[in-house]
């Protein structure tokens, strides 16, 4: 993989990821952004608790159970941002926002529960490291768009980079 701004992993996205909506479709407030962090959240959470189960390998599998425990605590904050966005009624998103909406995507499902399923501890990390890059592209344009939750975002942020890390250095 060759690596982007920032030291992330660069990778084509329409590979690996589905769109968020049918092609064309905008988001339309910043309560669905937080839904996306959400759904990304959730896929991450039952994809590493699949491969937990799956792997032999005992440092992997300490691994991937904490990273679902972390991604299971991520949904639940964004969950309450998401609530007190909509309670605030500061939830339309300025047009500014629509090219950020159309590269918005969620993992590719039946992709990473065939690669759960596998049990192939190689395919696993490659994949997870993917997630996590576009995780943290992600969460970086949502601080940027929400300051008033940057610092609940970013210290989300920060436990995905240290997954990323930590994938990136993994054996298999």
């Amino acid at each position: 993989m060759t690596q982007t701004e920032g030291g992330l992993p660069s990778f084509r996205l329409d590979a690996f990821m589905n769109q968020f909506a049918d092609n064309g479709t905008k988001v339309k407030s910043g309560s669905e952004l937080f839904s996306i962090a959400i759904d990304m959240e959730l896929a991450g959470q039952e994809f590493y608790r699949k491969i937990a189960a799956k792997t032999q390998n005992p440092s992997a599998k300490r691994f991937f159970e904490e990273a679902s425990s972390d991604e299971a605590r991520h949904v639940n904050n964004f969950r309450r941002l998401r609530e007190e966005l909509v309670a605030g009624r500061r939830d339309m998103v300025d047009e500014g926002l629509s090219a950020v909406a159309q590269n918005l995507v969620l993992p590719d499902r039946s992709h990473a529960a065939k690669v759960a399923e596998s049990g192939n501890l190689k395919e696993a990390i490659e994949l997870s490291i993917e997630m996590e890059a576009n995780t943290i592209q992600f969460y970086r344009q949502l601080a940027e768009l929400y300051p008033q939750h940057r610092d609940i975002i970013n210290e989300i942020l920060q436990e995905e980079v240290n997954h990323l890390t930590l994938l990136q250095c993994m054996p298999y």
